[in-house]
């Protein structure tokens, strides 16, 4: 009985090293997949910076823009704010999840309209935003602006930028 399970625990110990030497071997984008295939954390993360007339605005971001179905890929959404920043983690839902997501900043100043951001991406993928919006509230005009690193199939990172000022403002960052 004791050889036995001396030789299960040799043999498992084998198969393991075995696995580990494969995946070590395999190239960088194949390692970056498993990775991220299994990466827990919040897949889509971020902080938006508002300002009014050229100061520190508080802001309230919902999840989708209004439209059907626009909420699909936002499973759970989370705001904290930071030194005048809103730092955002959004649950993106996991393999099963479209690959769009879609979230609304409104400035506190009601009378100004919301800025919709989407990402979209891969189930597998990850990405990090930095997004700033200044509104006049004499005008009532908005610019927006952000940067979006998305990870590429090959494991890099990869930076896209959009800026918009005329509505509707709607920021978007595409990988697929």
């Amino acid at each position: 009985m004791k050889k036995r399970i001396k030789a299960a625990l040799i043999g498992l110990a084998v198969l393991t090293g075995a696995g580990a030497l494969i995946v070590w071997q395999a190239p960088y984008s194949l390692r970056a997949r498993i990775h991220y295939g299994s990466y827990s954390g919040a897949r889509l993360t971020g902080g938006v910076t508002v300002t009014l007339d050229g100061k520190p605005c508080a802001c309230t971001v919902t999840a989708g823009d209004g439209t059907e179905h626009s909420e699909d890929g936002v499973r759970g959404l989370n705001v904290t704010e930071q030194n005048g920043t809103q730092h955002i983690e959004i649950d993106t839902g996991g393999k099963n999840d479209p690959n769009w997501h879609i979230f609304t900043v409104q400035p506190e100043e009601s009378s100004l309209p919301p800025v919709t951001v989407e990402v979209s991406f891969t189930w597998w993928k990850v990405a990090e935003f930095d997004l700033h919006i200044d509104a006049d509230s004499a005008s009532g005009e908005i610019t927006a602006g952000g940067e979006c690193r998305m990870l590429r199939d090959d494991g890099g990172w990869e930076n896209r930028m959009n800026t918009v000022s005329e509505q509707p403002y709607r920021l978007v960052f595409r990988d697929i």
